[in-house]
This record gives structure tokens, sequence and C-alpha cells, in this order.
């Protein structure tokens, strides 16, 4: 939950504790670190937020026990990854995306078997992702 007011509250300070944050061991606090810095338009984040759109992330589930939860929680996260993914384009749309625009890529292209729950939702979701990302790189070049 801290990380989380963190990166709604933003400025110096939240940023710095989020950029520890993003090492914590808690998978829940390292993704809502990442996707405050997101918001912020802070690209330290891509590195979990790349782990965010794996969705063979073990990491993700980890902390549920019961199936259908964690396959819920898999889709909550890859959709969490998806949209901060979106909210860094836009918020700083010089920042190296590469690596995330692979794993949307992935997402897009990979017949996501591990995803059993809203798996058409999260490929929507990639796809509206890349055009975006798109979009937003085309207006960033001068």
């Amino acid at each position: 939950m801290a990380a989380y007011a963190l990166g709604v509250i933003g400025g110096e300070q939240s940023a710095e504790r989020l950029q520890q944050m993003l090492h914590d061991t808690y998978p829940n606090a390292r993704y809502n670190a990442a996707t405050g810095l997101a918001r912020q338009g802070n690209e330290q984040c891509v590195g979990v937020l790349r782990e965010m759109l794996d969705p063979e992330n073990r990491l993700a589930v980890k902390d549920e026990a019961n199936p259908n939860d964690q396959e819920r929680k898999r889709t909550t996260v890859l959709l969490n990854g998806i949209k901060s993914t979106i909210q860094l384009a836009k918020t700083n749309p010089e920042a190296d995306l590469t690596r995330l625009k692979a794993a949307l890529e992935h997402l897009n292209s990979d017949p996501l078997e591990k995803v059993l729950f809203e798996r058409g939702k999260i490929k929507s979701a990639a796809t509206e992702a890349r055009t975006i990302l798109k979009t937003a790189a085309a207006a960033a070049v001068p």
C-alpha cells in the first residue's frame, strides 16, 4: 500500500523510495513501485514492468494458495503491467521501451497457455498498447 500511495503522491522523495522498492523481495511491492514510477514517467521501472508482462511469471502468483486466485492474480498483474507501460510511454515518450515493446509483442503472438482468465482481454490490451507506444514514439520524434 505504501508503494501505491508514494506513486500517487509523486515528487522526488517518493521517486527515490519507489526506486528502492523496485528491489523488494515482495512482488506486490515491486509491482506497485513500478506502477508509481511509470505514472511519474521514470524509466527505472522498465525491468519490473517487463517482469509484470511475463505470462509465465511465477512470482506474481506465489502468495495465492487457491489456483483460481492465482490465475486471477496473473491476469491482474499482466493487465496492470500493460496499463503501466502505456502510462510510462505517455508521460515519458523518450523513454527506451524496447524491452516492453518486445514483451507486448510476445503477449500478442503467444498462445498464453498459462493464462486461464481473460486471455482475449490481455491480447486486446497488448495490441492497443503497442499502437499507443508507436504513436507516442512518433510524436516524440522532432
